[in-house]
């Protein structure tokens, strides 16, 4: 989950399974998941040894969120969770906890340096995200 604009209000949702079959959506707390939101992204998935790995490119045209000054950074909410169906488990960064009412008021902070505007490509580079997930609880 994304929350662009951190007001734990909305959230982007982009799903995808082992083979890269992709589903988005939008989240907020009042109506859940509306899958009828749809945008374009690319997944790549690939199983391995260790189980699997998904590559999620989404273009910052693909979002909505506050325009920055050049070199100013944003804070947006971010959930990262897998879920493993056969088994019913459900594994979430640190902290999110179907304990505590609402999903968005427990997003953690990620800093980002979104200053395109909406509609121009940029990239934020994975070592990025990979340190967001490096602490996983189930």
């Amino acid at each position: 989950m994304l929350d662009t604009f951190h007001d734990q209000r909305r959230a982007f949702v982009f799903e995808s399974n082992p083979l890269g079959i992709q589903a988005d959506a939008l989240y907020s707390e009042q109506t859940g998941f509306d899958f009828s939101f749809n945008t374009v992204w690319d997944t790549w998935g690939a199983r391995t040894s260790n189980g699997y790995a998904v590559l999620m490119r989404i273009p910052f045209a693909s979002l909505y969120f506050a325009e920055n000054a050049p070199g100013e950074m944003s804070t947006w909410g971010i959930i990262l969770e897998r879920t493993v169906s056969h088994t019913n488990e459900s594994i979430t960064g640190r902290g999110a906890t179907t304990n505590i009412a609402g999903l968005l008021t427990q997003t953690k902070r990620w800093k980002a340096s979104a200053t395109s505007p909406t509609g121009r490509n940029s990239s934020s580079s994975p070592t990025r995200w990979r340190a967001a997930c490096a602490s996983w609880t189930r």
